[in-house]
């Protein structure tokens, strides 16, 4: 071997192509640790290859750095502007973390770049890759919904979103949010649990249980979630919600209930797991509990009565909290014939929830149908009294 040959390895130049052939090897035999590692150490002398960039993202996204695979691909992006192929990869990563906005706008720079150079080489199969990337998703549909305050159908969008999508954050909030305006209080609060789960950090969640707690009359525990969410940099609106509950807990043991001389113990210290008067333990929806509710509605809607029963009972097994769902499950328990049980469906219903006007009327429904006109008179006078003729006329 010449001295010349020697002196070239022993060199910076040297050195960082040992480090590239170290790296393609780890790459290929997937050790994307020692890839990254070895791409880095290439990097450091080569910094302007930003096709060897591109290559130490993909391995520290295999790798489970997210963050630094963004970083990756946003500087390679920046040296090879005209590059379509490092902003699909940029792009999909950002739907991957859970950043749809950030995602579709690093799409959009995509096509407009491959609009303008036709000619890429794999032009076509990145436009197909775009087209896919930025079809209508479960969380545009979800967004589009409750925009239009559809409710219900925000809340399947997103839990189909969160069946590939556990660990968005973001859309656990919003499926608490939507969750709480269709009157489902229990995955409300499980929804927002899981978010604060998953963002520790985040007092969005926190603010929003808040309120749910509050509209559950269960003050002590909502002040608590205001505290956290003031701490954790929840703006006035916390702080505010925080120290107007400060009476609740002064009060609690005088005005809420309490014998005279009892002492009250005071809130709860609280936490993302902390439980309700019943002390029922918070349910945390997993993926196959969603997949029951939107199998479940999928078959009510198709009038697949005996099949959305099934559906409905194993979803509510995992969750017994949900009025909404025990309110759904009665309706599709008298349309299947089974009044008894779909009457003692809409029992749990009230239990778990405020008694809406769709719940006493389904109630009056049902006691007709189980023979029991006079109750069934009663409540529908009620109804009549309460939210006027039309809520009581069940014609």
């Amino acid at each position: 071997m010449s001295a010349m040959w020697l002196r070239w390895l022993a060199s910076g130049t040297g050195r960082a192509m040992r480090d590239l052939q170290r790296a393609d090897a780890a790459r290929d035999a997937r050790d994307w640790a020692a890839a990254g590692q070895s791409y880095a150490a290439y990097l450091a002398v080569k910094p302007d290859d930003w096709g060897v960039r591109v290559q130490l993202g993909h391995a520290l996204k295999e790798a489970g750095n997210l963050p630094g695979a963004e970083a990756a691909y946003r500087d390679a992006a920046a040296s090879a502007p005209e590059d379509a192929d490092v902003l699909l990869h940029l792009g999909h990563l950002l739907k991957t973390m859970g950043r749809q906005s950030e995602a579709e706008a690093v799409f959009r720079r995509c096509a407009e770049l491959l609009e303008r150079t036709p000619h890429t080489p794999r032009a076509d199969e990145m436009r197909r890759a775009v087209d896919d990337a930025t079809r209508p998703s479960f969380r545009m549909l979800g967004d589009a919904a409750r925009d239009a305050r559809n409710w219900l159908e925000a809340s399947r969008h997103y839990r189909a979103h969160l069946e590939a999508e556990a660990a968005d954050g973001a859309i656990w909030v919003q499926l608490g949010n939507v969750s709480k305006e269709a009157r489902q209080f229990g995955p409300a609060e499980a929804a927002y649990r899981q978010a604060m789960h998953l963002n520790p950090a985040q007092p969005e969640a926190c603010l929003q249980l808040g309120h749910l707690l509050k509209l559950l009359d269960r003050f002590d525990e909502a002040r608590e979630a205001f505290r956290l969410a003031a701490e954790l940099g929840g703006g006035t609106e916390a702080v505010r919600e925080f120290s107007a509950l400060g009476a609740w807990g002064r009060g609690a043991a005088s005005g809420m209930g309490s014998s005279e001389g009892q002492g009250h113990h005071g809130a709860r210290p609280f936490t993302p797991d902390s439980r309700g008067p019943s002390e029922r333990p918070p349910e945390v929806l997993t993926g196959d509990d969603l997949r029951a509710l939107l199998n479940a509605q999928a078959a009510r809607d198709r009038s697949s009565w005996d099949v959305a029963c099934a559906l409905y009972g194993t979803y509510l097994a995992a969750v017994p909290s949900d009025p909404g769902v025990w309110l759904e499950y009665a309706t599709v328990l008298r349309e299947s014939g089974r009044y008894q049980k779909a009457y003692d469906a809409t029992i749990r219903a009230g239990a778990n929830g405020p008694a809406s006007v769709d719940l006493m009327r389904e109630k009056v429904r049902l006691l007709r149908h189980l023979g029991r006109h006079s109750q069934a008179e009663a409540l529908s006078t009620q109804l009549m009294m309460e939210h006027g003729f039309a809520a009581g006329n069940m014609e």
